[in-house]
């Protein structure tokens, strides 16, 4: 006798179990069986603690926080890192735009900087003296090569003839507390220069140390220095350092300056210059430094239309303007 099944995709074998045969474990609902296993047994019998004992515990403790410092020196090392400024020697755009650039580029002294070191070197004008201003960031631990690179460039600096003064600063991460073992301290003494901060830039959870430094070869040229209170307000953080200089201001005779004649505006035709200026485009511009001088040109120029402005020269002895 036949008997109507559902269609199936596939045909397998029939299991037939007898339900008599199945049997459950006394288990309380929501528990695991493994919540009722014996405990087992241990065939080992406790070990007395011995003075060898106590010396693997002591070496293993030794041993962590020897690693734990490890790895606070490093994470350390990699805040240090990531705090430097957006500005690269490695000719990488990381910051500015093009026309700063060509800015500092026409007081770069690009001459003095070595391949492979962050450095920056910049020709001044102070009191009438030719200055030679350089600024370095050293990573922690750098080999050898690095130092030497960094001497080589400091020595370029103090053989530069058409210069008066030097000054070096920077982050040279090279604890000059260290004394006699301190690298820079050893190029200091090389070419005759003097560093002038005395206390600890930078503190951790025990330690304090000198890295943030500022050299010279002549200490007169600056009445002051010192370090200053911290940026942030953390367990490790590095203190700023401070430099004054006697520089005088040459003094000005007159210089040019353009007024705008506010009260023969034409405000109506400004802003309606304003309104047609499709500022959506503006601000989808790349870049802050270039949709903040698109926004200034654009109300520049419309000011140049409807407002009358003249250049007038102006003395010291003349009153202040007063409109």
């Amino acid at each position: 006798m036949s008997s109507k099944t559902s269609p199936v995709t596939s045909k397998s074998p029939s299991i037939n179990v007898d339900p008599s045969v199945i049997r459950h474990a006394p288990i309380k609902a929501g528990l695991s069986s493994f919540d009722h296993l014996p405990p087992s047994k241990s065939t080992s019998t406790p070990q007395p603690i011995t003075s060898q004992s106590d010396t693997n515990i002591n070496e293993g403790i030794s041993t962590l926080r020897n690693e734990n410092k490890k790895l606070r020196d490093d994470l350390d090392s990699l805040e240090q890192y990531g705090r430097r400024d957006l500005m690269r020697i490695n000719d990488i755009p990381d910051g500015g735009n093009t026309e700063t650039w060509k800015k500092t580029t026409e007081l770069r002294r690009d001459d003095l900087e070595v391949p492979g070191v962050e450095v920056i070197w910049i020709q001044l004008k102070i009191n009438n003296k030719n200055v030679l201003y350089g600024t370095f960031y050293v990573p922690p631990k750098s080999n050898n090569e690095i130092w030497t690179k960094i001497e080589s460039s400091i020595e370029s600096a103090v053989n530069d003839v058409k210069y008066d003064r030097i000054i070096v600063t920077g982050t040279f991460n090279n604890n000059l507390l260290n004394g006699a073992n301190s690298k820079i301290h050893n190029i200091c003494t090389n070419y005759s220069l003097e560093q002038l901060i005395e206390d600890p830039t930078h503190f951790t959870e025990q330690s304090s140390s000198l890295i943030n430094l500022i050299i010279t070869d002549n200490s007169g040229f600056a009445p002051y220095c010192g370090v200053g209170p911290p940026l942030l307000d953390k367990i490790r953080y590095h203190c700023p350092v401070m430099r004054f200089i006697n520089a005088q201001n040459p003094d000005c005779l007159s210089f040019k300056r353009k007024i705008w004649l506010y009260k023969q505006g034409n405000f109506d035709e400004y802003r309606r210059i304003l309104t047609k200026t499709n500022w959506d485009r503006i601000f989808a511009l790349n870049g802050v430094d270039k949709i903040n001088s698109e926004i200034s040109n654009r109300i520049l120029d419309a000011a140049e239309i409807s407002m009358p402005n003249r250049i007038v020269a102006l003395r010291k002895t003349d009153p202040a303007l007063v409109e």
